[in-house]
């Protein structure tokens, strides 16, 4: 069974399943109340992102977690009252609560030993968002290994992948020259883009920057796409022509063979006239 596709909700987040797989999400709490906290913390804005209601699924990646809700660590002071104490102890429980009920259920044995919400989100952190070189690595051969598949995405989908995934590499510490992204653009295309791929190579160096790479790309496309059309109405157009000989040959055949067994009475009758 395929796991649920999971999207940011916060405003201007483009961290998904699908181009952020090792980010680790968190579903927002179906409490009225409490989500209506948390989309106050996300600022996100009523008149432009719908109302959330109590029973949809909605999830924020670990990018923002840390800033609204673990938010800064301050103990509670020794002089304060037992109704604070208490308010505090209530708080930390209340995050954990949301980080157990909000995560997938594989995921539960990694904090189970521990009740501190802070503790719990830094031991999911450290498991799923590593900043070693091992998966800056991973990362960079994930980078050089995209590639354009015209059956299920356009150029334009293509681009952006590359992108994103430029990004994930430079959050984990190092950022590709330029050079190298606007090549990974044009390294493994289809056929028809040969004659493209070879202009954007006598680009001057100040202008083959992979912005300039995917403009090229995505007018070659349309281009493309415009040929294609033409040429699928004109195979139309022929399959048509072809279609209606075949079937008057049809229909001539037909009548021949009906008046088959007519054709020798004929000829005897012209024969026997004077």
């Amino acid at each position: 069974m395929s796991e649920r596709y999971k999207y940011c909700i916060v405003p201007k987040c483009r961290n998904r399943t699908v181009t952020a797989p090792d980010k680790l999400f968190i579903n927002v709490p179906k409490n009225y109340v409490i989500r209506k906290k948390w989309c106050k913390a996300m600022k996100r804005d009523p008149k432009l992102n719908p109302e959330l209601s109590e029973s949809s699924v909605r999830d924020v990646c670990g990018d923002h977690f840390d800033s609204f809700i673990i938010g800064e660590d301050e103990p509670c002071p020794e002089q304060a009252t037992e109704k604070e104490k208490f308010e505090s102890d209530w708080r930390k429980q209340r995050c954990y609560t949301t980080i157990y009920k909000g995560i997938e259920r594989k995921f539960l044995p990694l904090i189970r030993h521990t009740t501190d919400g802070k503790e719990a989100w830094n031991i999911l952190k450290s498991n799923f968002e590593p900043t070693s070189k091992a998966r800056l690595a991973v990362l960079i051969d994930e980078f050089f290994e995209l590639k354009f598949n015209p059956e299920e995405e356009t150029i334009g989908i293509f681009c952006k992948r590359v992108d994103e995934k430029k990004t994930q590499v430079k959050e984990a510490g190092f950022e590709i020259p330029e050079l190298l992204i606007a090549l990974q653009l044009i390294r493994r295309l289809p056929a028809e883009y040969d004659h493209l791929v070879q202009t954007l190579y006598r680009l001057k160096d100040e202008e083959f920057n992979h912005r300039e790479v995917e403009k090229q790309l995505v007018n070659e496309a349309g281009r493309i796409q415009l040929k294609q059309k033409d040429l699928n109405l004109d195979y139309t157009e022929n399959a048509y022509t072809v279609g209606s000989f075949r079937q008057q040959e049809t229909r001539k055949k037909s009548f021949e063979r009906s008046v088959g067994p007519f054709k020798e009475t004929w000829s005897i009758q012209e024969n026997q006239l004077p």
